[in-house]
């Protein structure tokens, strides 16, 4: 009997201490709303990572709250700006304003004058011109001028007819002043030791003439008989073009050599029928100081 009881208490002791140390399986739950209180069971550190985010999240609506999003970034967003390029770009300035700085808006000049007359009537003609210069921008510029000529006429004896007995003597020259206003080019000058320019204009030629034509013979009676008559010169106005260049003497003082072409329209008739030194056309050359106060 003590032999079967012995082993049956020792399978029961085995299955009891099995039994005990095999774990509880929870059954799982496949459905069903969360209880309640489960947010507020949360572990503490998803409680504050779930605040950081709201927070975030509410800074950046602030912040894009009335922006278009769609908009391109702007440029200093995207690339950091190049030193070197601003550095250029700065020294680039300062040049052009040091360059507007040496280009001066006004200067005056006195030249003399020596003018090559095209018409064979005139022998010479010389005379001076003061002028001033008003420079609307760093080329181009306006001037006014005025002056003071002096004509000759190349005196002797003018055939009309050569099977005439007597025939006139042309005598007396014209004193001009003219006034005139033209356009004016120039390179500029901080770019060049020379100053280099060009003028395109009208001049107003107020003519005084004492020019006539006298004869001299004996009349008939063997007297001497002089008669004069005197030559017409109405003023009138004639174009100039002429090329300047110049370069520095000392502190707002040039010297200055130009040289052009003055071009009068022609006069008509204006002694008996004939055209006598009715054209003031001829090549100009003058040379003069220029100051830029």
């Amino acid at each position: 009997m003590k032999s079967i009881l012995f082993p049956v208490l020792s399978l029961a002791l085995i299955t009891a201490a099995v039994g005990a140390a095999t774990p509880e399986v929870p059954a799982p739950v496949l459905s069903g709303p969360a209880p309640a209180g489960a947010e507020t069971n949360a572990p503490p550190a998803t409680n504050a990572v779930a605040a950081v985010t709201n927070a975030v999240a509410v800074v950046t609506n602030g912040a894009t709250a009335g922006k278009d999003l769609s908009a391109p970034a702007p440029a200093s967003a995207s690339k950091v700006k190049d030193p070197v390029a601003a550095e250029l770009a700065r020294m680039h300035e300062e040049l052009d304003k040091l360059h507007a700085d040496l280009m001066p808006a006004d200067d005056f000049a006195v030249s003399g004058r020596m003018l090559f007359p095209k018409d064979a009537f005139w022998s010479d003609a010389t005379g001076g011109e003061v002028q001033w210069r008003h420079w609307v921008g760093p080329v181009v510029g306006l001037a006014l001028s005025a002056g003071f000529q002096s004509w000759s006429l190349q005196e002797g004896q003018y055939i009309i007819n050569p099977e005439h007995e007597t025939h006139p003597t042309l005598i007396g020259s014209a004193t001009i002043v003219p006034i005139g206003v033209s356009a004016v080019f120039r390179r500029p000058s901080a770019r060049d030791s020379f100053r280099v320019s060009a003028e395109i204009g009208l001049r107003y030629l107020m003519i005084s003439s004492d020019a006539a034509m006298a004869f001299d013979y004996p009349n008939m009676f063997a007297q001497r008989t002089y008669l004069e008559t005197s030559v017409d010169l109405d003023s009138r106005a004639v174009g100039l073009a002429a090329v300047e260049i110049g370069g520095p003497l000392g502190a707002g003082l040039e010297w200055f050599v130009n040289g052009g072409y003055q071009m009068d329209s022609g006069g008509g008739e204006n002694w008996l029928f004939e055209s006598i030194g009715n054209d003031f056309s001829g090549a100009v050359a003058g040379a003069g100081l220029r100051w830029t106060p």
